[in-house]
Parts: C-alpha cells; sequence; structure tokens
C-alpha cells in the first residue's frame, strides 16, 4: 500500500512538472509572437508562478514576481487526484495485476 502511494506521488509530481513546462514553453512562443513587456505564469490550472514587467520610467523597467505555495500544493494534489483515478480505473479493469 505505501509502495502504490510513493508510485502515484513520484508520478503527480511527474505529472505537475511536465504540464507546467508545456505551458511555460506555449507561454513563451505567444510572447515572441506578441513582443510586448515580459509577462510570465508558472502552473495550471492554478498559477504558481507569475512575474510581470512595469515600465517606471521612459527608459526603465522593474520586474515584479509573487509565488504562491498553497497554489502549488492544490495543483499537487490535483495532479495526484488524477493520478490515482488511472490507477484505480487501471486496476478495475485487469483486477489480476496489482
Amino acid at each position: 500500500m505505501i509502495k502504490k502511494i510513493l508510485k502515484i506521488s513520484l508520478y503527480a509530481f511527474v505529472l505537475l512538472a511536465s504540464v507546467n513546462f508545456l505551458f511555460l514553453l506555449f507561454e513563451f512562443y505567444i510572447y515572441s509572437q506578441i513582443k510586448e513587456y515580459l509577462e510570465l505564469s508558472i502552473g495550471f490550472p492554478f498559477k504558481i508562478y507569475y512575474q510581470f514587467q512595469v515600465s517606471c520610467c521612459d527608459s526603465c523597467y522593474t520586474l515584479h514576481h509573487k509565488f504562491e505555495l498553497f497554489n502549488l500544493i492544490y495543483n499537487y494534489l490535483f495532479c495526484w487526484i488524477i493520478i490515482s483515478l488511472y490507477f484505480f480505473l487501471k486496476q478495475k479493469q485487469n483486477p489480476t495485476h496489482p
């Protein structure tokens, strides 16, 4: 049982990292086409990290950022539920394999 929980936890972490990385690449592609101020948000379905650029005077720009720890936990729990449902449905279809 503990082995299965650790396996689900590892797969959930890999899913979380992969999905967030793909959304980050997609966002870089979108902003390379628009060429406006830098605005970056990482996280799906909840934003984990948010960074944006603000013009403070004519030639100076500052970056503001925010990290949301609770949204990271919510995203991980969301991925954990998806992976555990996958394993549950897989076991229900083929009950002879653990």
